[in-house]
């Protein structure tokens, strides 16, 4: 009889033993799918992260070429500015050369007119021809 109790102490051990292995076997399969599902809900967010961050890198990409798209412009615009100023100067220059040149044909005109007898009253050239 004590032999019999002993197997059955055993076999409740073994029960028993069976029972917390398969509780165990259990909870290690869940903690792994609960590992793998964490795995994948954060490659799911880095693939968004990076998703976003490759977003707004191309929308600063096309915000530079943009930029300098415009800048390439206005230095076209600031070229043709500098052009049409150095020709204005260039104008004033001959215009000034050309305004000193009849001060000068007029200060003759008005010292020929005075040997001639002629007054000189006028400022236009040769207004005493007609």
């Amino acid at each position: 009889r004590d032999l019999r109790d002993a197997v059955k102490a055993a076999d409740a051990k073994r029960a028993d033993a069976e029972r917390d292995l398969a509780a165990a076997t259990d909870a290690v399969t869940r903690a792994e799918k609960d590992a793998a599902d964490a795995r994948a809900a954060s490659a799911e967010a880095a693939i968004t992260a990076a998703a976003a961050a490759d977003a707004r890198l191309e929308e600063a990409n096309a915000k530079a070429i943009s930029a300098a798209s415009d800048a390439t412009r206005l230095r076209g615009e600031l070229d043709a500015a500098d052009a049409s100023l150095s020709a204005l100067r260039e104008a004033a220059a001959d215009a000034s050369s050309a305004s000193e040149e009849l001060e000068a044909l007029r200060a003759e005109l008005a010292e020929a007119t005075k040997k001639n007898g002629e007054t000189a009253s006028h400022t236009t050239p040769f207004a005493w021809c007609t």
